[in-house]
């Protein structure tokens, strides 16, 4: 990228977990990422199309070989494969909302967003008459 950073910034459509008229209650997001370098990506979710909360970030490591110290053997490890959760239990129940993923290249060759899934429960509803 001949030394300038690239911004990444992504916003995820609508999630209702396929039931739209009913409340979800908590959850979390997960993050997969391919790294070659350091990347910063935050994470933020938004809910009922209000204002974007920050859920946290994933911080990759620089694991590319540094040639001024090098010893031998040397080993390459180039790329790094990271996993995280991040959980919005705190924000209450919702019925929509949506994940933006933004990444600053603090020192980085290449990234690849992988996975992004979200995980929910529902709070049913328990009919007066049934019970259930």
């Amino acid at each position: 990228d001949n030394g300038v950073d690239i911004e990444y910034n992504e916003i995820s459509r609508k999630y209702d977990a396929g039931t739209s008229f009913e409340k979800k209650n908590g959850g979390e997001v997960f993050l997969r990422a391919k790294a070659v370098g350091q990347y910063t990506i935050n994470i933020f979710a938004s809910f009922d199309e209000g204002s974007y909360n920050k859920l946290g970030e994933l911080v990759t490591e620089d694991r590319r070989t540094n040639f001024a110290s090098w010893t031998l053997p040397m080993i390459f490890q180039g790329e790094g494969l990271y996993d995280k959760k991040f959980h919005f239990d705190s924000y209450g129940p919702w019925y929509q909302m949506q994940v933006q993923l933004t990444a600053e290249d603090d020192f980085g060759e290449d990234l690849s967003i992988l996975e992004t899934s979200i995980i929910t429960k529902l709070d049913k509803y328990l009919s007066e008459e049934s019970g259930q």
